[in-house]
């Protein structure tokens, strides 16, 4: 028979191991996890078996997150497949899609791909970011250059050349270097685009200099008038786009 210690310590934890994973991914139930911590420690406080106490936790988280982890991946797929065939309400796809994403549930990743030619930008923005982001799935750089390259809407590009320079990042990519460095040089290119050709420029070439964050340039709102030359040139030091201009030619001559 199981001592009281113990299995008071192991039914407890393990019931509670779901809502602190809750807590830890999303910040929610946090009076649950907080409650649920505080009378772990009371068990452990009280037992008159301590190590009993604390064996039981131990063992109830270890099998509690195992259980959970199936669970989550059930119904992730559960989720997935509803998706495909149309049975998520249009409202539900934008947080299905992130926790996707959130909980890296890479069997996703075909119907996320997908979205990033969805007619609703707000939903193929965030494919992008999970592809990139969250996932940080360097295998699709060509897909980030082309949006890059081609896509019509200037809200699209930005986040593209963000998705780039952080896939990229200290990597001295020079078919990247070669593509941000036009973007960031076209007059007639979006302000922010051009602003975030920048940062993924610096983020793909440096390492200690203080770069535009990726995902602050995703999150700038039209408040900082992106879309103004003039604040674009007061942004970027056009010296450090020469070196790496240099440095670029030097590494990687082009062919006569």
């Amino acid at each position: 028979m199981l001592l009281p210690a113990f299995t008071v310590a192991f039914v407890v934890t393990q019931s509670l191991v779901p809502a602190f994973q809750l807590y830890a991914r999303t910040g929610r139930r946090a009076w649950l996890a907080l409650i649920g911590g505080i009378v772990l420690v009371l068990i452990l406080v009280s037992a008159k078996e301590p190590f009993q106490a604390l064996a039981g936790i131990l063992i109830g988280a270890g099998i509690g997150a195992a259980v959970n982890r199936v669970r989550l991946r059930r119904y992730m797929h559960a989720r997935l497949v509803a998706l495909q065939v149309g049975r998520v309400p249009k409202r539900d796809v934008y947080p299905l899609l992130l926790q996707f994403g959130e909980a890296r549930f890479l069997d996703a990743e075909p119907t996320v791909v997908g979205f990033v030619a969805h007619p609703d930008s707000t939903l193929r923005h965030l494919a992008i970011s999970v592809l990139t982001f969250h996932w940080n799935m360097r295998k699709y750089r060509e897909l980030l250059e082309h949006l890059l390259r081609e896509d019509p809407d200037p809200r699209t590009r930005r986040i593209a050349a963000v998705g780039l320079g952080y896939v990229l990042r200290n990597s001295r990519d020079a078919h990247a270097t070669e593509l941000l460095v036009e973007r960031l040089r076209e007059p007639t290119e979006d302000a922010s685009v051009r602003e975030a050709a920048y940062g993924a420029l610096l983020d793909i070439w440096f390492t200690t200099v203080q770069r535009i964050d990726a995902r602050a340039v995703y999150a700038k709102t039209s408040a900082r008038a992106l879309a103004e030359e003039q604040a674009l040139q007061e942004e970027v030091d056009w010296g450090i786009v020469s070196a790496v201009e240099r440095n670029q030619a030097s590494r990687f001559p082009r062919p006569e």
